[in-house]
C-alpha cells in the first residue's frame, strides 16, 4: 500500500478516490491516533486468548479522510477501516458497512481485496443482525466500531 506511518497516523499520498472531508478537523487526527492505540491493545490482549478477533465497522466511510491541511499537501489519512486493517497484531476478520454509495465504492476498492474482509453497501440498521450472525459460533472476541455521523 506504500503508506507512511507518522506518529500513529496512516498517511498516504492522495489517490483519485473520494475521501471523507465533511466534519474532518485536526482533532479527528487525534481520534485516529487513539484508535491505533486502542485497537493494538485490544488485539494484543486477545491474540493468545482467541482463535478469531473480528472487527465490525457500522459506518465505515470511504476509508480515508482529509483535513484542509492534508488536502493542501496532497495527503490523506487512514480512517477507521484502514486503521483496523493496519492494526498489529491484526484482527482476523473484518466487516465494513457503508450505506452511502459515494463512500462505498472507494471503500470497496481500498479494502475489498483484503483477506477475510467483507464490505456491505446497506444501512447498518438493516444488516446489523445478519452481520453479527456471521460472527456467531466463531466469535471469541469482536470489536464493534461506530462513529457518530450527523
Amino acid at each position: 500500500m506504500n503508506q507512511e506511518k507518522d506518529n500513529l497516523l496512516v498517511l498516504k499520498d492522495t489517490d483519485s478516490l473520494p475521501c471523507l472531508t465533511e466534519g474532518v478537523q485536526d482533532y479527528t487526527l487525534v481520534r485516529y491516533k487513539i484508535y491505533r492505540i486502542i485497537f493494538s491493545i485490544w488485539t494484543t490482549w486477545w491474540k493468545d486468548k482467541a482463535r478469531w478477533i473480528g472487527y465490525l465497522d457500522l459506518t465505515a466511510g470511504p476509508g480515508y479522510s482529509q483535513t484542509e491541511k492534508l488536502k493542501k499537501i496532497k495527503k490523506q489519512v487512514g480512517a477507521s477501516p484502514i486503521i483496523a486493517l493496519e492494526t498489529v497484531p491484526s484482527f482476523t476478520n473484518f466487516i465494513f458497512i457503508e450505506k452511502n454509495p459515494e463512500y462505498f465504492a472507494p471503500l470497496k476498492k481500498r479494502v475489498g481485496t483484503s483477506k477475510n474482509c467483507r464490505v456491505i453497501n446497506k444501512d447498518a440498521n438493516s444488516v446489523i443482525d445478519s452481520a453479527l450472525l456471521e460472527f456467531k459460533g466463531i466469535v471469541l472476541c469482536a470489536s464493534i466500531h461506530l462513529d457518530h455521523q450527523t
